[in-house]
């Protein structure tokens, strides 16, 4: 699971407001900030691994990683936006009346669950075949930015998924019920 930790003091805040705000965080600030570092990481991807790959062939392995991360994180950013939170703010707006295409909120949750799960492990892998992003010592700057930024997107990514898998989602569980 990719959600790291336990809740923290800005988690009691959002358990006092509605989730719409929640929700509406998450799509301003994670979503945004996960499109904007993949678009970043896209071209710094390709050019370091073309750049470095043949003194560092664990390039291959994290552009791969990279690349799933990427194609999977995007997906999964469209099923929150389209089918996922509109129907939480339904729920919390027309309560256990809300219906959904994909029947009730325990479905879409659990994809979303096992999705995140998958973002856990490939964030673990990405970490230890970056060898924590600690870039060699003939790194590029091109190598150190690609790094660091894979870092970066790992510690947006696990904060936004522990908003959704400790508070969103047990709230929007709490509504249904």
């Amino acid at each position: 699971d990719a959600a790291e930790g336990n809740r923290d003091a800005t988690d009691a805040d959002w358990l006092q407001r509605p989730l719409s705000d929640l929700i509406q965080h998450i799509l301003d600030v994670h979503h945004v900030s996960n499109r904007a570092a993949l678009a970043r990481l896209r071209p710094l991807a390709k050019t370091v691994l073309a750049a470095h790959r043949d003194k560092h062939p664990e390039l291959e392995r994290v552009a791969a990683l990279f690349e799933a991360m990427d194609d999977d994180l995007i997906a999964h950013l469209r099923k929150e936006e389209l089918v996922l939170f509109p129907f939480i703010r339904d729920l919390e707006t027309l309560g256990w009346g809300a219906s959904s295409p994909v029947g009730p909120i325990t479905t879409p949750l659990a994809i979303m669950d096992e999705d995140h799960d998958m973002f856990g492990g490939l964030l673990r892998n990405l970490r230890h075949a970056t060898g924590d992003y600690v870039v060699p010592s003939d790194g590029s700057a091109d190598f150190r930015t690609f790094y660091e930024g894979l870092e970066v997107l790992e510690g947006d990514l696990h904060r936004h998924i522990h908003l959704e898998t400790n508070l969103l989602f047990p709230a929007a569980l709490e509504l249904a019920a």
